[in-house]
């Protein structure tokens, strides 16, 4: 048994990783222990990185091990634990997807089938890397499932590359589009076209999405965009201006807007012109903005004269995790899944993979540990 894993570790907010070793401890009763496979890059991870968080209101404790988007097999299972979150047995060496939270299943939130809204998720990032078990990032060779968790056990099916994706952008826009309500025949727009916006068009296109718009101004995005299904490219390079794309849309549209649009980038004026480009009764669908103390204005007026909704969301509940492993299963020869998870680098150059993505020539870099 390695008695120590490395991690790459965040010591201050919008600092460059440092590499560091910890101890690797037995699980606790009812947790698993994961030997990391993969893990990607979000989009929110690349605010954290850059700084666009306002750091007074951020309220890690540094040093952190940042990241959520992975997937790993069993290295180890706590006492209790003989089986997934659907039931099936499981043995060390399984590979599976996990959620990255760990709601307490017993406050109001949780008792009525809410456990998105649960206020004592936890432990995760509330104590530093420092604290043992250490491990409660993605960005490490281990990571710690503690009690209360969900697990699924992957089919041999998805390969690891399509699977690390799963339980974070892929659960939350399947959740997403359920709380918008979008439904057969109608348009959405896709403001972004990075790995939660190509995952948002492939969603959108299985529910039955007449027109999907994809909004965004780089080329290998846009390319695969297209190959994903969106009808419709609006490239920001050609069209600069808000009211250009906002005018584009209603083009599109015949006159009457979209039904949906969803905010994937997560920056504050997107939202606005977002909302201009609803129809009368349309739903905007905000998944990218998680930075506090940024802020938009616009007139509330524009709500209650358009019979505008606003959903906010954040994460998923655990069955949005196995319909995403059932979706991926269902579809993987549909989508070119793996033109999204092209660039993998050894979790030692976690930095050089930040900066690639960061340039927007790799939509999604994969962090391999070992």
């Amino acid at each position: 048994m390695t008695t120590t894993g490395l991690a790459a570790v965040l010591p201050a907010l919008g600092k460059p990783f440092e590499l560091r070793e910890y101890p690797v401890l037995e699980p606790m009763p009812g947790g698993i222990r994961i030997r990391i496979s993969l893990a990607n890059v979000c989009g929110s991870d690349m605010h954290t990185w850059r700084g666009d968080r306002d750091r007074a209101m951020v309220n890690w404790p540094y040093p952190s091990i940042m990241g959520h988007e992975m997937m790993g097999t069993v290295d180890e299972l706590g006492e209790g634990i003989a089986s997934d979150s659907d039931g099936q047995p499981l043995a060390i060496g399984d590979r599976v997807v996990y959620g990255y939270t760990f709601p307490c299943r017993r406050c109001a939130y949780c008792t009525r089938g809410r456990s998105t809204y649960c206020t004592q998720k936890g432990p995760g990032r509330r104590q530093t890397s420092d604290v043992p078990p250490h491990f409660q990032g993605a960005f490490a060779q281990y990571y710690f499932l503690w009690p209360n968790h969900f697990v699924y056990k992957l089919p041999d099916s998805i390969p690891d590359p399509l699977s690390a994706g799963l339980n974070c952008a892929l659960s939350q826009v399947i959740y997403g589009f359920e709380e918008a309500g979008l439904g057969l025949g109608e348009t959405v727009v896709i403001q972004g076209a990075g790995g939660l916006g190509l995952y948002a068009i492939a969603v959108a296109k299985e529910r039955g999405a007449a027109r999907i718009i994809a909004i965004d101004g780089v080329d290998e995005r846009l390319q695969l965009a297209h190959e994903f299904g969106a009808n419709e490219i609006i490239d920001l390079r050609e069209l600069p201006e808000p009211d250009q794309r906002i005018e584009r849309v209603w083009e599109l549209t015949g006159h009457v807007g979209a039904e949906v649009a969803c905010d994937l980038v997560g920056f504050p004026s997107v939202m606005l012109e977002g909302l201009r480009m609803l129809g009368n009764g349309g739903r905007y669908l905000e998944i990218g903005n998680i930075n506090a103390g940024l802020t938009c204005e616009f007139e509330p007026n524009m709500l209650v004269r358009r019979h505008l909704r606003i959903t906010g969301m954040l994460q998923y509940e655990p069955r949005h995790l196995k319909q995403a492993v059932d979706f991926a299963a269902r579809t993987r020869d549909r989508y070119p899944y793996h033109k999204m998870m092209a660039f993998q680098f050894p979790l030692t150059e976690i930095n050089r993979a930040f900066e690639e993505q960061e340039t927007g020539r790799v939509p999604r870099a994969s962090l391999v540990p070992w």
